[in-house]
């Protein structure tokens, strides 16, 4: 896009680079906070058709929450802990490429690859923000090469040993001298700062929880008038030919009831100073790792970012006031006996030159012994262009599950996107281990691939033992792919093996003179001959790896 006003771009984020996953965390643990304070609050009363909507929407994301927990509990307490805990992982790597294309390139590729494998290992103490990582590369079990990194709040190391031998380091307050002395346009942070991310950062204070709950709950209701909402007894839906009985809550908003809502959405949020609060004291602790993660970059300090962000809820508060929704926002949701959500439907039409239809149906209702959950999306604008996306999943019983995907794009009538994915998920638990086979199946096509399809179709299997007891997690992992078109086929198996242990202690690398150098006190010379000899080294490693490729030898 050219710049009309003459000026030169600028590397500044935006609010939305900077703090998208940040601001996504946030969202998520507001709307479980807000469901499950509109849960609370209207358990105790008779509902009004407004109560009702609100709160079987409560009761579904409850209920959804449940599900999660019970089925990804295990996993949840172990990420937890690892967040938490010291933990020393060990993963092997290791697969095979095939393919019907006839290529002496191609089929050198394959030997590599068949006779490859990688170890990966990390020990992490997210307490002493220490982390030491390491990969071995294998060549028939022999060792062909390694090389490992080790961060601290204090000191950045690297060691390629088939390079140099010892270690290579900087420490954290030398970093930015040292980046200019090797590249003199350098102008990120002046000092390195390693913060790991820790599961107590994330999570709300009870203040904060019950800050976010009792505001927006309040919020909710007072913006949506009961006038917006109607509720028709006795309606039903229909589930594989057969009807289910179901209450109906139909919500519709004006134009200018959406534009006064969404505004004084943003408002009041650019008015809670709690909330930016929350937000900033977590930007605040991984400030220093956005600026590592892009240099050149420039990110607004954690004062300047809640001010800032002020100011952009402001800004959208305003814009709202002129939103266009032509139709207003129409939503319908249908509630059983437990009033809880088994159907949805929504409908807006977005935009004034090229307006774009919106329709969102979901479905989660279980019958005849089956659970069935549906998701369908549909982007239509008048210019003929179009997004369609559905997903469509049966569980026949708690080990099996089936599963239908599909995404549609069209430009001006045509067909840019053509894409589905058919899934089958048997899942079973056994002696301690949970063990899941996913089989699958699908094609892509459209303009954008020439009208050719791809094919493809392979399994997934997968091995967990998670025993938190005995602080450890065994894991087997395989992926099994063939991918085809109209000429060729190619196949790609790989295989994943490892656990992960938590310890009491690790033992991280010292960084005395004897085994390592201070990169940061050589002078411009001594950082030559570094090179020169890093160069030299790789040169013989090469050598040596294409002649043990050539002659079929180990290293």
């Amino acid at each position: 896009m050219s710049n009309l006003d003459g000026k030169q771009p600028s590397n500044k984020r935006t609010l939305k680079t900077t703090t998208a996953k940040l601001w996504t965390w946030i969202s998520i643990i507001a709307v479980i906070l807000i469901a499950g304070a509109l849960y609370v609050y209207f358990i105790y009363f008779k509902l009004t058709p407004k109560e009702l909507y609100l709160y079987s929407e409560a009761q579904t994301f409850k209920q959804a929450s449940e599900e999660f927990q019970k089925k990804y509990g295990e996993e949840l307490k172990l990420n937890e802990r690892l967040t938490s805990e010291p933990s020393s992982s060990r993963y092997n790597i290791s697969g095979e490429f095939t393919t019907t294309e006839q290529n002496p390139d191609i089929e050198m590729i394959q030997q590599i690859i068949e006779k490859m494998s990688l170890e990966l290992q990390s020990d992490i103490d997210p307490h002493k923000n220490q982390l030491q990582s390491k990969i071995t590369v294998k060549m028939d079990d022999a060792k062909l090469a390694d090389a490992e990194i080790y961060q601290s709040s204090k000191q950045l190391a690297l060691r390629v040993p088939f390079l140099y031998s010892q270690y290579l380091y900087v420490n954290s307050k030398d970093f930015g001298d040292m980046m200019r002395k090797v590249d003199p346009t350098y102008a990120g942070p002046d000092e390195y700062s390693y913060n790991m991310m820790k599961w107590e950062d994330i999570l709300l204070s009870e203040k904060e929880k019950d800050h976010v709950k009792e505001t927006y709950k309040q919020f909710l209701l007072d913006e949506l008038k009961e006038d917006n909402f109607k509720l028709i007894k006795g309606a039903t839906i229909q589930v594989d030919d057969q009807e289910v009985d179901a209450n109906k809550i139909e919500l519709n908003m004006s134009e200018k009831e959406v534009q006064h809502f969404m505004s004084a959405f943003f408002e009041k949020v650019s008015k809670d100073e709690e909330l930016l609060k929350i937000i900033q004291k977590r930007y605040a602790l991984y400030y220093d790792n956005l600026k590592l993660s892009d240099p050149m970059g420039e990110f607004p300090e954690p004062k300047e970012f809640k001010k800032e962000l002020k100011e952009e809820f402001q800004k959208l508060s305003k814009e709202a006031k002129d939103l266009s929704v032509p139709s207003g926002f129409a939503s319908t949701v249908w509630v059983n006996k437990d009033k809880v959500v088994v159907k949805r439907e929504i409908e807006f039409k977005a935009g004034d030159l090229d307006p774009v239809d919106v329709k969102v149906n979901t479905l989660q209702v279980d019958h005849n012994g089956h659970h069935i959950k549906s998701f369908h999306t549909e982007m239509k604008s008048e210019e003929d262009e179009e997004l369609v996306l559905s997903f469509d999943k049966k569980q026949k019983d708690k080990n099996r599950e089936e599963s239908k995907y599909k995404v549609v794009v069209k430009e001006f009538g045509k067909k840019v996107v053509d894409g589905q994915l058919n899934l089958q998920s048997d899942y079973q638990n056994k002696d301690g281990k949970k063990q899941s086979k996913h089989t699958f199946d699908g094609e892509i096509g459209g303009d954008s691939f020439e009208n050719e399809k791809l094919s493809f179709s392979g399994t997934l299997d997968d091995e967990t033992e998670i025993n938190l007891k005995k602080d450890y997690m065994d894991q087997k992992f395989g992926i099994d792919l063939t991918i085809g078109t109209n000429a060729d086929e190619f196949g790609l198996t790989l295989d994943f093996k490892g656990n992960t242990k938590f310890k009491e202690k690790l033992n991280f690398p010292k960084l005395t003179e004897n085994q390592a150098v201070n990169v940061s006190e050589l002078d411009e010379q001594q950082l030559f001959d570094l090179q020169q000899e890093m160069s030299g080294n790789l040169e013989k490693w090469l050598m040596k790896f294409m002649t043990n490729m050539y002659l079929g030898e180990g290293s």
